[in-house]
């Protein structure tokens, strides 16, 4: 019945916004990446091995007291506290590529009347793995806390949709956390990680883009790189990152989106970027 409703959501907004025509003229940099989210086994694959892996490491942190993965968590206070886990919800948990596609047949964005008719919707899948990994945490007395970018206006739609996927909720106490809700809670997730790890021990850490484990990530590549390497040894064990190829900061890190490029020039600069890879590895890469 679901996958239903979101295909005749989605031909309806693809008969609305583009002719065949139109999507063969537009740039289709982003069409294999959305093609895999939504189609590859592969993908589906690398995000169950990720909740699965995550399971084992969650039994894990249980038994030690010491364990933390909040980098806002420095003292030893929190050892008293209750364990939780935060997980970030789009390409995380909830799978958003048929409103991907639909961005690949029109020139909108997310912060059109078309991202909030599809949050509205509240029907998009969970990623593969995620629902199950969910419960059994909630089952082991884990609180599961959702911390998205989604606007505070999305928040009643965005909680139907968990629930209705089938991921613990709880009425009594307010696990989702989104964008704007208090003046502090801005794009950056520092504070509402803060804002839970002044009351539970955070033992698992989940996204899709740097931004979800720690702050800052909106820089250059070399800059996200060195901001990173402190906490190599977190991946796999305390934080878990699933694949997003289709959007990220990842991907604004090659230009400066304060400038605001349009498709052309967003397009030169990615392919400037193949060639500086090319010349990283080295001239005889470019020949082989």
């Amino acid at each position: 019945m679901r996958r239903g409703f979101l295909l005749i959501f989605t031909l309806c907004l693809w008969a609305r916004f583009a002719a065949p025509d139109d999507l063969a003229a537009r740039d289709q940099s982003a069409l294999n990446s959305t093609l895999w989210a939504g189609t590859a086994v592969e993908h589906d694959a690398a995000t169950l091995q990720t909740y699965r892996l995550a399971g084992a490491m969650l039994d894990k942190a249980l038994e030690d007291r010491t364990w933390t993965a909040a980098i806002e968590q420095r003292d030893t206070v929190f050892r008293r506290l209750p364990p939780a886990i935060i997980m970030d919800i789009d390409e995380t948990i909830l799978d958003n590529s048929p409103f991907q596609a639909l961005l690949l047949t029109k020139d909108v964005r997310d912060d059109d009347p078309v991202w909030n008719s599809w949050v509205a919707q509240a029907q998009a899948k969970p990623l593969s793995g995620a629902v199950e990994f969910a419960r059994y945490a909630h089952s082991r007395g884990v609180a599961v806390f959702y911390v998205t970018n989604r606007d505070a206006s999305q928040k009643p739609a965005t909680w139907s949709n968990l629930a209705r996927a089938g991921f613990p909720l709880d009425r009594d106490l307010d696990t989702l956390y989104c964008a704007g809700e208090r003046p502090a809670w801005g794009k950056d997730k520092t504070t509402r990680r803060a804002e839970i790890a002044r009351h539970y021990r955070i033992l698992l850490l989940f996204g899709d883009d740097l931004n979800d484990f720690v702050s800052g990530a909106n820089a250059s590549v070399a800059d996200r790189r060195k901001l990173a390497e402190p906490y190599q040894d977190y991946w796999g064990s305390k934080w878990f990152i699933l694949p997003n190829a289709m959007y990220g900061s990842w991907e604004k890190a090659l230009y400066d989106p304060a400038t605001n490029p349009n498709e052309a020039e967003t397009l030169r600069l990615k392919y400037e970027a193949i060639r500086e890879m090319l010349d990283g590895a080295g001239a005889g890469a470019a020949t082989q």
